[in-house]
């Protein structure tokens, strides 16, 4: 399943991304925020987050339509949590705006949730 924005395109992950992947997530300020990432990320890490971790229900990886660039990652749970982190270089730009809004959306309209819920860490 692929979810689509203005300039970015929600997708499962595939090995393509593995090098992206560990070079976004070996980011002091990324692993500041995001409680369930090792730090520092290995490619063992990114092998098993490829081949099983991103499998569960509405995980994506975060995109931009133009070039295909990972950018991060975003899921929504059944109970409507949602997590999202967004590689540094990529800050400031409304990409994470533009990301919660379609999963959001997806979240009220085709999966039916009732309430919507992001917890961040201080």
């Amino acid at each position: 399943m692929e979810l689509y924005t203005k300039r970015l395109i929600l997708r499962q992950y595939t090995k393509d991304d593995k090098e992206t992947l560990i070079k976004l997530l070996n980011d002091k300020e990324i692993s500041k925020w995001t409680e369930r990432i090792p730090f520092p990320y290995t490619e063992k890490h990114a092998n098993w987050w490829i081949d099983k971790g991103s499998k569960a229900k509405y995980v994506f990886a975060v995109t931009i339509n133009d070039n295909d660039a990972l950018i991060g990652n975003v899921n929504i749970t059944a109970k409507g949590e949602i997590g999202c982190w967004i590689g540094r270089k990529y800050w400031k730009r409304g990409f994470a705006t533009e990301t919660i809004s379609r999963m959001k959306k997806f979240g009220f309209e085709e999966l039916k949730l009732v309430k919507i819920w992001a917890a961040t860490r201080e």
